[in-house]
């Protein structure tokens, strides 16, 4: 059960990563200076580090890592810490006016990679560029007959946590709260 012409598409928005390269360097740079000229004491300059750490990692994590994926056998919604798989059978729904959001027969699923429409699209009611290319892919499915007998097999939606992101989170967050707690102490 696949896309006709059997290709994998994947959908970004084009403002979200360079937000999170200016974010990242802007917190190389604050930790630099840190670094080169600060008169806290160290608890304080570690706090501040681990602080910035956590900001760039949240800005990878957030901003860099989102997609939408269009597989052959369906809709890969890669969010900052899940995974979801949406296959084309179990797929009810596609509704782009604020983004992007799937509904199946169990839930719905709303991808972190998908915005809003533009303004004035927005007001003629049309739909986000990533729900547009899913529905064009989802309507080539159905129009091909992929999807006659209806019958969905298993679950609705295969959901992984991407624990490579919740680690990478955790680390710094771990030593963010660290630093404060020696701040406080002192």
């Amino acid at each position: 059960m696949g896309v006709p012409d059997d290709e994998t598409v994947a959908y970004r928005p084009g403002t979200s990563r360079p937000i999170a390269v200016a974010t990242v360097l802007m917190c190389a740079v604050l930790a630099g200076g840190q670094l080169l000229g600060s008169p806290l004491d160290a608890a304080s300059t570690y706090a501040v580090l681990a602080g910035l750490l956590f900001v760039a990692t949240l800005a990878w994590v957030a901003l860099w890592q989102p997609v939408v994926r269009v597989l052959p056998h369906g809709v890969e919604l890669e969010n900052p810490v899940r995974r979801v798989l949406v296959t084309w059978p179990a797929l009810h729904e596609v509704d782009g006016r604020f983004g992007l959001r799937l509904r199946t027969a169990e839930s719905h699923w709303s991808a972190w990679a998908a915005g809003p429409p533009s303004g004035r699209a927005r007001t003629r009611g049309q739909a986000s560029e990533a729900a547009a290319l899913v529905r064009t892919h989802w309507d080539r499915v159905r129009d091909a007959g992929h999807l006659d007998s209806g019958a969905v097999e298993g679950p609705t939606a295969q959901v992984t946590w991407r624990t490579p992101q919740l680690v990478a989170l955790a680390v710094p967050a771990v030593l963010l709260l660290g630093a404060l707690l020696a701040v406080a102490l002192g």
